[in-house]
């Protein structure tokens, strides 16, 4: 049998236990398979022309959502391509980082972004939302 977590402890555990598990959030620029074995070095970090890198997350208080589900928001956080973009790459999802630099997860795009000329905004907000089954 299944553990049945209550709406209240969904909201409890994104409250305390997010803080230190998804510190940070960066840009991939290859495809990966969805492998909870996943790492860091499985990933290929984007490099496009005004990349600056990892990104800090500060989390806003979790809630219940519409459908039912505790979530957790964070603000959007954006990447621009620089001019000249001179390294361009298609970019396939954010992943999030732990407070020990250590891949938590990742959050693949519906479609790939391609980023191959200057000014090209990619806005990620930070979210997550508990899957427990009603």
């Amino acid at each position: 049998m299944a553990i049945l977590v209550t709406n209240s402890g969904e909201v409890q555990f994104l409250q305390n236990g997010v803080d230190s598990a998804f510190t940070s959030c960066g840009l991939y620029a290859a495809p990966v398979a969805r492998d909870r074995l996943l790492t860091l070095s499985g990933l290929t970090i984007a490099d496009f022309s005004g990349y600056d890198g990892v990104h800090d997350i500060t989390w806003m208080a979790a809630f219940i959502n519409a459908l039912g589900k505790g979530q957790r928001l964070a603000p959007s956080t954006q990447w621009v391509s620089a001019d000249p973009c001179s390294v361009a790459n298609m970019i396939y999802g954010a992943y999030y980082l732990d407070s020990f630099g250590n891949l938590s997860a990742i959050y693949p795009f519906d479609t790939p972004i391609n980023v191959n000329s200057p000014f090209i905004p990619i806005v990620f907000q930070p979210s997550l939302t508990c899957q427990s089954p009603p």
